[in-house]
């Protein structure tokens, strides 16, 4: 686990624990402040995660020549459209949340709304963690692959 910190940025980790001490607070003391506060941390988290998916899922980055050289062939193009329908169905829910106020004016300052999206937070933040650790393993045993079976040929 210790191993697999690396992967994640100042801004995820600092979000993620305000964001978890924000929703303790609102649900114990309710008030507007953390609310707001809660509202505002949602989209620092969802940045925070995007750095992220910058950083760990560039396409091309295997650096796996032959294969990347080719955009069908390309070892990280699949995750990469992955991550990215990832992030545009949490940005679209977060939208929708925020265009619903219109019509739900207490949807904001629901218990429910607020825990849900907290925990939509965290599974998105999971399943991106997944891919990309996946991903790196899967290019690292193809890069290992590829190197001895170089050393084998000399």
């Amino acid at each position: 686990m210790r191993n697999n910190l690396r992967y994640f940025n100042a801004v995820q980790i600092i979000s993620n624990i305000i964001l978890l001490i924000t929703i303790v607070l609102f649900v114990i003391f309710n008030t507007n402040f953390l609310n707001n506060l809660y509202w505002t941390l949602i989209p620092v988290t969802f940045l925070g995660n995007l750095a992220y998916i910058g950083k760990w899922s560039k396409e091309g980055m295997s650096w796996y020549k032959e294969k990347d050289s080719s955009w069908n062939e390309n070892l990280t193009r699949k995750t990469s459209e992955k991550l990215m329908f990832l992030l545009v169905a949490f940005a679209l829910i977060y939208l929708a949340l925020l265009f619903m106020e219109y019509f739900i004016p207490q949807i904001r300052t629901s218990y429910y709304t607020i825990i849900g999206l907290y925990l939509l937070t965290i599974a998105f933040e999971y399943y991106i963690f997944r891919i990309v650790i996946k991903t790196d393993k899967n290019i690292k045993s193809l890069i290992d692959e590829e190197m001895n079976r170089k050393e084998r040929v000399k």
